[in-house]
């Protein structure tokens, strides 16, 4: 699974500064359409390759990195904000 640093590289192209700096130079906007693809295909690839080399060790490892997150662990239920779209189903969907 190894590859050449071209096929490695998330991006050849590097972000255009900070927010702050892209408003002093009057953005309005950054579009940034690989932003989530890149880091979770990065986040998989390392996952994967330590899961290959270390087996459910690494799923301990993950889970316990989850856990210490400042913004929590990651669920679809907490993404898509699962009591609202409960809420949504009782309202508009039929028995």
């Amino acid at each position: 699974m190894q590859g050449t640093a071209a096929y490695r590289e998330p991006s050849r192209r590097r972000a255009a500064g900070t927010s702050a700096a892209q408003q002093d130079a009057g953005a309005a906007a950054a579009w940034f359409p690989a932003l989530t693809t890149m880091a979770g295909l990065q986040a998989n690839w390392d996952f994967l390759s330590d899961f290959q080399q270390r087996g459910t060790l690494a799923l301990d490892a993950l889970r316990a990195q989850a856990a210490q997150s400042p913004w929590g662990v990651a669920s679809n239920g907490h993404i898509l904000d699962e009591p609202r779209l409960r809420s949504m189903e009782k309202m508009y969907l039929p028995d």
